[in-house]
């Protein structure tokens, strides 16, 4: 028996080991980037419930939808970044700490008060008073760069779209909400209902911010369910947003809502990446001029913590030039193209702020010197420590 009982922990701990082995490589194939993007609303058309009440579904499909972005692994909802050009008094207004670590967008204006202190580790932004004026969040407007004050804040891609359609059904054809044949038949119902069917079908969109033209669609993405709950419709009782919200309708549409953001994830991999790899399809720019620090040692970058980077990541640096229809920012962005097929340079990541990165300079491809507005894009991403094993553990 004790043999057994040997023979059945060695083989648990291998199974262990194993089980543990590939959680390990899961997760490490798992992590990716995500995309900074800025949410435009989504089109939806107002609900009448059987009451007559006409509840505003637009905003129902807006709220849900935000929150859906925020828990989604590719995208991260943009947020300011502090630079020389947004701040002529030399002084930058700051979010709550705790909340600058969120998905969520902050107010206008504000800038996360991380990003200053890895920025001003590095010299990007020039200190007017020394350990004071990094405390205040200060900088000297002398700390200037010729890269357009777009290139600052916008994101990598707008995200919108639309509800196509939204059911809420107890019978065929009979129900709360829209199709492509308008509202469906309810009336009006003054007593209990039992609903039993849900469905919501939505496209979604990125654009380019700076071309204005469509990257990736994903039109008609559908998610319908089985669902269980009465409401009692009584006369004169309103039924509300409460309906939306505190009901299984609500992981309806959310699922809907992710089935469309998945969709636009395999958009970009299939259109972009070669490998089909969605860090292919991640990418950034350099902020900041690099003749204010160290003889171009060390970068600046869009996305951090926010965007899931971590110290030890690496990246390319390729100069990148921008060709507007008129002045940049104001106008399209006709194109932009790399200037050369070999990167400038190889850099990995030392700091991290929220929305920002500071990387060392640890190989220079060619000849050249590093430009603000340098497309950066994934080398590598750093691999997790690998926990010991459970028979090593054991041992």
């Amino acid at each position: 028996m004790k043999i057994q009982r040997a023979f059945f922990l060695v083989g648990a701990i291998g199974f262990m080991s194993m089980g543990n082995q590939s959680c390990e490589d899961a997760a490490q194939k798992s992590r990716v980037l995500k995309m900074e993007i800025e949410l435009a609303s989504l089109k939806a058309r107002s609900v009448r419930m059987p009451t007559g009440e006409v509840i505003d579904f637009p905003y129902v499909a807006n709220s849900l939808f935000y929150r859906q972005v925020m828990d989604h692994d590719h995208f991260v909802i943009t947020n300011p970044v502090p630079s020389p050009l947004t701040s002529s008094s030399g002084f930058y207004k700051t979010q709550d700490p705790k909340l600058s670590k969120t998905a969520a967008a902050a107010e206008d204006g504000l800038v996360s008060s991380r990003d200053l202190s890895v920025l001003n580790r590095f010299g990007f932004l020039a200190q007017a008073n020394g350990s004071s004026a990094q405390s205040k969040g200060e900088a000297t407007t002398q700390a200037t760069s010729d890269l357009p004050a777009c290139l600052y804040d916008l994101p990598q891609a707008l995200l919108g779209g639309e509800v196509i359609s939204f059911e809420a059904t107890w019978g065929v054809g009979v129900g709360v909400g829209y199709g492509a044949g308008g509202d469906l038949a309810g009336g009006k119902v003054a007593g209990n209902v039992q609903f039993d069917q849900s469905k919501l079908e939505i496209g979604l969109r990125t654009d380019d911010p700076l071309t204005q033209q469509a990257i990736a669609i994903g039109d008609g993405i559908a998610h319908q369910s089985k669902v269980s709950f009465g409401i009692d419709f009584a006369a004169g009782l309103p039924i509300g947003l409460d309906f939306f919200f505190k009901t299984p309708i609500t992981d309806v549409i959310r699922k809907a809502m992710t089935k469309g953001l998945d969709k636009v994830v395999d958009r970009y991999t299939n259109m972009i990446s070669t490998n089909k790899d969605w860090n292919e399809v991640w990418e950034s720019r350099v902020l900041y001029d690099p003749e204010l620090v160290n003889n171009d040692t060390h970068i600046a970058f869009r996305g951090g913590y926010r965007a899931s980077v971590q110290v030890g990541d690496t990246f390319t640096v390729t100069n990148t030039h921008y060709a507007w229809e008129g002045a940049a920012c104001y106008t399209r962005l006709k194109y932009k193209i790399p200037l050369t097929v070999t990167p400038v340079a190889e850099a990995q990541v030392v700091s991290v702020g929220d929305n920002v990165s500071v990387a060392v300079i640890t190989k220079y491809l060619i000849d050249q010197k590093i430009k603000p507005g340098a497309m950066v894009k994934v080398l590598k991403l750093k691999e997790p420590v690998k926990a010991k094993s459970a028979t090593v553990a054991a041992k």
